[in-house]
């Protein structure tokens, strides 16, 4: 019978490569499914699916990717062909390109956040410097701070661009914190949590 296929064989006129699935042979399977996904995404943009995904509040408030975010608490978008971070595809969506060698700094300093108001183009060093001031972990919660067992007092130092800037040792690991951060104020820019505290208490 002349509509019967040949089991095994492509199912698509006049293609003899064997079968694969859904009745075709692997290269017509693979354009079947690539239509498949064009029709999906010609009918939900990457932008709409996208904000799906994200819970927006007040324009003021940190908007949170919901999916699943990776070890270092970064979020991930399919976009086409292309995998994403999330911080940067809501920085293009809602106001415009990156420049090549650019990153995504949180000014929030909350890695899940997407609120565009919350994203600023940064170079590597001006993101390196927004860090917070007080919580981290370690010996001190003070940033640029640690327990120096040598001298048995509290260690001050500041990196920027590379070069690591020693402050001195201190009894009192307040008085370290303020050397450290009085420095930063004075070399870096975009360290936005000490120019909010100027000083600590």
């Amino acid at each position: 019978m002349p509509n019967q296929r040949v089991r095994g064989v492509c199912s698509l006129p006049n293609c003899e490569r064997p079968h694969q699935a859904k009745g075709r042979c692997q290269m017509h399977y693979s354009q079947h499914r690539r239509s498949q996904e064009f029709t999906k995404s010609s009918v939900t943009s990457s932008s709409e699916r996208f904000w799906s995904y994200v819970t927006q509040g007040d324009p003021t408030d940190c908007w949170i990717w919901s999916k699943s975010l990776n070890k270092k608490g970064y979020g991930r978008f399919q976009d086409g062909k292309t995998l994403k971070g999330v911080h940067r595809f809501a920085y293009q969506d809602k106001v415009g390109p990156i420049p090549l060698g650019s990153q995504i700094d949180h000014k929030c300093r909350r890695r899940s956040c997407v609120n565009p108001k919350h994203l600023q183009i940064a170079t590597g060093k001006l993101n390196s410097e927004n860090v917070a001031t007080v919580g981290r972990k370690g010996a001190s919660q003070y940033r640029g701070v640690d327990w120096h067992a040598r001298s048995g007092k509290w260690r001050a130092r500041v990196h920027n661009d590379g070069v690591v800037h020693y402050l001195g040792h201190f009894s009192s690991e307040l008085d370290a914190a303020n050397a450290a951060l009085a420095k930063r104020l004075e070399l870096h820019t975009n360290n936005l949590q000490d120019r909010e505290l100027r000083e600590l208490k």
